[in-house]
């Protein structure tokens, strides 16, 4: 099944966009731990209502979608986002354009 396939099962069998927006975040969580080139660099990825109660923090939604540990323990926030418009971008793309992020370009957690 190729990526736009996928968008597209989300698009239609969602009730609501917010229903979309988790089908979404859970395909990115599983690309971001078993695609060959993203999961060397993360050890741990979960949603951020997760990572902030294991942190005691609120749960509030703050806009960060996931939270991946990287591979030096340090934390990198991630906001998916899934267009409603056509505009497509290859899996590979998507690797390179992650892969070629300096961790010292965010912030820690």
């Amino acid at each position: 099944m190729q990526l736009q396939e996928i968008l597209n099962s989300f698009r239609e069998s969602s009730r609501s966009e917010r229903e979309k927006g988790d089908y979404f975040e859970r395909l990115i969580k599983i690309f971001l731990e078993n695609d060959d080139i993203q999961k060397q660099f993360y050890s741990k990825v979960v949603p951020f209502a997760e990572w902030a109660k294991n942190q005691g923090w609120n749960k509030i939604d703050t806009g960060i979608d996931l939270v991946a540990t990287l591979s030096d323990g340090s934390g990198y926030s991630n906001q998916t986002v899934s267009s409603k418009h056509q505009a497509t971008i290859s899996l590979e793309k998507y690797g390179l354009f992650t892969s070629a992020r300096q961790p010292d370009h965010h912030q820690s957690i």
